[in-house]
C-alpha cells in the first residue's frame, strides 16, 4: 500500500508569499505556468500548458503587472532561510556555503570564459548580442550551495545596451549577496577566469569574500616578473598588479583534443594542493545546474518578445528550479538517514512530486476537463457532461 505524500510546508509557504502579488485571475495563470516548467516531461512552450491557453500565458508575461523586485525578494528571502534552517542541527565543523559565479558558453564547452546563452535566430529580439560565436542572451548566474541544497540566487542579462563587462555583473550581483548574508556559515566564492581581474579581488575582499578560488591564465605576471606558467604547485606568489594580496597556486593537467592542457588556480587562503583543486572543483556544481534549467526548467525555450516577458520566463525557470532542489535535499537527507544507498532522486523526479503534491487547485481544475473528455470517448451523453460540467465549475467557485 503506497502512502500518499503530504505537501510541503516549506514550498507553500513560498507559494502563498508569491501569491499576494497576484490577483485572482494572474494568479491562476501564473499557477498554470508554473506546472508547465515543473512538468519536465514535455518541452516548455506555452502551447504545452494546461489549465490555461497560449495567449493568456503570453499576456500574463508581456503585459501584466508584475511587482518583479518583490517577487525576487520574496524567491530570495525563501531561499537563504533554507540555506540556513536545512543545516540548522547539523553537528560538527561549521558548514560551508560555496557562491559560485559563472558564464557559460554552451558552443565552447572548454572554452576559458562561459556564458549562459540562450540562442535565438530572430533579429529583433531583445537582450540579443554575439558572444564567443554565439547569438542570443547571455547571462551572468550568482549560483548558491550548502551541502545538497543549492539555488539560483540572482541573475544579470549581459546585453549590448548596457555597456557592462560580466565582471561588472557578476561584482553587481555580489553586492547584492556580500558575505555578511550569511554570517553562520564558510563562505567560499568560486568563479572561472573569465571573471578574474584585480579590481574582482578587491571589490570581493570589501565584500567580506575573503576566501576566493579563482581559475587564472598562465600568462599572469607575477612580482618580478615571472609568469603564473613558471610557479610550482603550492607556491605563495604575489601579482604584479596586486602586489598586497598573497594568493596561493595550484594548477592540473587534463587532457584535451589538441593535447594536454594546464589549468591554473589561484586561492586567497592557504590549503594543500589536493585541497585547493578539491574546492576549485565544486565550481562545477554550476555546470549541472545549468544543464538542468536549460533542459528540464525550461530556460532555453525562451520565445518572448519582450525585456518583461524574457526577464519573467527567468524567473519561474529559476522557482521551479529552487521547489525541486529543496524537494530533492529533503527527500535525499530523508533517505540518507535511513538507507543511504537508496538515494536516487533526481531533479526530473523532484519537480514531479513538487506538482503533484503543491499545485492542488490546478491539479483539479485540469482534472475535471480531462475527465469529461474520457467520459465523452466512451460514449457518456453531452447532456449528462453538460450537467457535469456546470456541477464541477460551482464546485470550483465555493473552493
Amino acid at each position: 500500500m503506497t502512502t500518499k505524500k503530504k505537501t510541503d510546508p516549506d514550498a507553500l509557504i513560498l507559494l502563498h508569499a508569491l501569491k499576494s502579488h497576484f490577483n485572482a485571475r494572474w494568479w491562476r495563470a501564473f499557477e498554470c505556468l508554473l506546472a508547465l516548467f515543473l512538468t519536465v516531461s514535455v518541452r516548455t512552450l506555452l502551447g504545452n500548458a494546461q489549465g490555461s491557453s497560449s495567449s493568456t500565458l503570453s499576456r500574463l508575461l508581456n503585459l501584466a503587472s508584475w511587482k518583479d523586485p518583490e517577487l525576487w525578494k520574496t524567491l530570495n528571502t525563501w531561499q537563504n532561510t533554507h540555506l540556513r534552517k536545512f543545516h540548522q542541527h547539523r553537528r560538527g565543523r561549521k558548514p560551508t556555503v560555496r557562491v559560485r559565479l559563472d558564464v557559460l558558453d554552451k558552443a565552447a564547452p572548454h572554452g576559458p570564459v562561459r556564458l549562459t546563452s540562450l540562442e535565438k535566430t530572430g533579429k529583433k529580439l531583445p537582450f540579443v548580442r554575439v558572444y564567443n560565436k554565439v547569438f542570443g542572451i547571455h547571462l551572468v548566474v550568482l549560483h548558491v550551495s550548502v551541502g545538497d541544497l543549492s539555488f539560483p540566487l540572482g541573475v544579470r542579462v549581459y546585453a549590448l545596451e548596457n555597456k557592462e563587462t560580466p565582471i561588472a555583473l557578476a561584482l553587481d550581483l555580489l553586492e547584492k549577496f556580500p558575505a555578511w548574508t550569511w554570517p553562520e556559515f564558510r563562505v567560499c566564492l568560486l568563479a572561472d577566469s573569465g571573471f578574474f581581474s584585480v579590481d574582482f579581488l578587491e571589490q570581493t575582499c570589501i565584500l567580506g569574500y575573503n576566501h576566493v578560488s579563482l581559475g587564472a591564465k598562465s600568462n599572469l605576471t607575477l612580482r618580478g616578473g615571472a609568469k603564473l606558467s613558471s610557479a610550482r604547485r603550492g607556491d605563495k606568489v604575489w601579482l604584479e598588479s596586486l602586489c598586497c594580496t598573497p594568493l596561493y597556486v595550484a594548477w592540473i593537467d587534463l587532457p584535451r583534443k589538441d593535447g594536454i592542457k594546464r589549468f591554473f588556480v589561484l586561492s586567497t587562503v592557504k590549503a594543500s594542493v589536493r585541497t585547493l583543486l578539491g574546492r576549485h572543483a565544486k565550481r562545477w556544481l554550476i555546470e549541472s545546474y545549468f544543464k538542468s534549467a536549460q533542459y528540464d526548467f525550461g530556460l532555453n525555450e525562451t520565445r518572448l518578445r519582450t525585456e518583461d516577458g524574457i526577464k519573467r520566463w527567468i524567473f519561474v525557470s529559476f522557482l521551479a528550479y529552487s521547489l525541486s532542489s529543496l524537494e530533492r535535499a529533503l527527500e535525499g537527507r530523508k533517505s540518507q538517514t535511513q538507507n543511504p544507498e537508496r538515494w536516487t532522486l533526481t531533479l526530473a523526479r523532484a519537480a514531479q512530486t513538487v506538482l503533484e503534491t503543491l499545485l492542488l487547485e490546478w491539479r483539479e481544475r485540469v482534472r475535471i476537463p480531462a475527465l469529461l473528455a474520457e467520459l465523452y470517448a466512451l460514449g457518456v451523453p453531452l447532456c449528462i457532461l453538460a450537467h457535469r460540467v456546470f456541477v464541477g465549475s460551482v464546485h470550483i467557485c465555493k473552493s
